[in-house]
C-alpha cells in the first residue's frame, strides 16, 4: 500500500475520534468552572472551540485566549458570531476594540504558557466574575515544555483550583498515530493519552553524524515523500529549533530549498499545498500537520535540555513522523 494511503486511513480515524471526544464538552458546558487537562493530541484546542460555539449560541460574550500569535491566527479560522480571539497579554487592547468592559465568558487554550500571576491578572480584570466567580475553562498539557514561549508559576494553577473548578483529565489521544504515541512515550517518558488513533505508518529516523550527511539525508527525505511516497507538498512541514537561515534545510540543493516556504503566523491560515513548510517548533506549538520532518536536533531522549522540544516537535505529527538526527 502506498505510503500516503496509509496515512489518509489514518486521518479518517482521527476525524471520527474527534467526533466522539466531543462528549467532554456536555461535562463542561455546564459547570462555570473547568480546568481541562491532557497531553499533546488529547484534542484540547478542538474541545475549546466547541465550548466557544456553544457558549457563543447561548448568547455569551466569550473570549478564547492564547500566548502564540500563530495559535491566535489558526484560531481566528473559525469565526463565530460573540466570539472574540485574543493573546492573553493583549486583552485589554482586544475588549477595548470591540467596545467591551467585561467579557461574560473566558475560554483559555494552551494555558501552560500563562500560568503565572500576571497573565491571569490581566485575564480577571476583563471576565464578569473575575477568575473566582466568573464562568471559564482553561485547557493546559500537563507535560513540563517550560523555555519554549510564555512562563509557568506552580502557584497560579493553585489559584486556579482554588476557584472551586472542576477538574476534568483528558486521557484519550485523538491525534497521533500509534507508531508516533509510542515514541513519544518511550523516548520522553511523557503522558500524551491512550492510543485512540489506532496503528499508521512506523517513524523514520535517519541518524547522521556530521552537517553535510544530515543536509543530503534531509534531501533525500523531502524528495521521497513527494515524488516516492505521494504526499503532497502541503502535507508535509519541518520543523526545527533555529530559523531557517541556521537549519540543515537551507542548506539543501535549490531544487529542494526553492519548493519550501517558511511559514509566519498568518500561514497556517493559507498554507500553499504545493509547498512543503519551515517553522520553529517554539512557533508551531498548538497546530499539527499530517507529516512532521524533525531536523537539527539529536536523538530524542539523548539530551534533557532538548525535552520540550522534541516533546513538541515530535508530538505535531497526525500520522507520520520522519527525524533526521545527529
Amino acid at each position: 500500500m502506498p505510503l500516503h494511503v496509509s496515512v489518509h486511513d489514518v486521518e479518517a480515524r482521527i476525524v471520527r475520534l474527534t467526533e466522539d471526544q466531543l462528549r467532554w464538552v456536555d461535562a463542561i458546558e455546564v459547570n462555570p468552572r473547568v480546568i481541562c487537562s491532557g497531553g499533546a493530541g488529547t484534542g484540547k484546542t478542538m474541545l475549546a472551540l466547541e465550548l466557544a460555539r456553544r457558549w457563543c449560541a447561548a448568547g455569551m460574550k466569550t473570549v478564547l485566549a492564547c500566548h502564540s500569535p500563530w495559535l491566535k491566527r489558526y484560531l481566528e479560522r473559525y469565526s463565530l458570531p460573540g466570539l472574540t480571539i485574543s493573546l492573553a497579554d493583549s486583552i485589554h487592547v482586544t475588549a477595548r476594540r470591540a467596545g467591551i468592559d467585561k467579557f461574560d465568558a473566558l475560554i483559555v487554550d494552551e494555558g501552560q504558557d500563562i500560568l503565572n500571576m500576571d497573565a491571569l491578572d490581566m485575564l480577571d480584570r476583563f471576565l464578569s466574575g473575575g477568575i473566582s466567580e466568573g464562568q471559564w475553562c482553561f485547557f493546559h498539557d500537563v507535560n513540563n515544555q517550560s523555555g519554549l514561549c510564555g512562563s509557568y508559576v506552580p502557584d497560579a494553577y493553585d489559584y486556579l483550583s482554588a476557584s472551586n473548578a472542576l477538574h476534568i483529565p483528558l486521557k484519550t489521544n485523538c491525534r497521533n498515530s500509534l507508531p508516533i504515541l509510542q515514541r513519544i512515550q518511550g523516548d520522553l517518558n511523557a503522558d500524551v493519552g491512550n492510543s485512540g488513533v489506532g496503528d499508521g505508518p512506523a517513524v523514520r529516523e535517519v541518524c547522521v553524524t556530521d552537517v553535510d550527511s544530515a543536509i543530503q539525508a534531509l534531501g533525500k527525505e523531502l524528495h521521497d515523500l513527494v515524488d516516492c511516497e505521494g504526499f503532497n507538498p502541503g502535507d508535509i512541514v519541518v520543523l526545527s529549533p533555529v530559523p531557517f537561515t541556521q537549519s540543515w534545510t537551507s542548506s539543501l540543493p535549490s531544487n529542494i530549498r526553492d519548493s519550501i516556504t517558511v511559514l509566519d503566523d498568518a500561514s497556517p491560515r493559507n498554507m500553499s499545498r504545493h509547498t512543503i513548510g519551515y517553522a520553529q517548533i517554539g512557533d508551531f506549538k498548538g497546530l499539527e500537520s499530517e507529516v512532521i520532518v524533525l531536523v537539527d536536533m539529536s536523538r530524542p531522549g539523548h539530551n534533557e535540555t532538548l525535552r520540550s522540544l522534541h516533546y513538541v516537535g515530535m508530538s505535531r505529527a497526525r500520522a507520520l513522523l520522519s527525524m533526521i538526527c545527529c
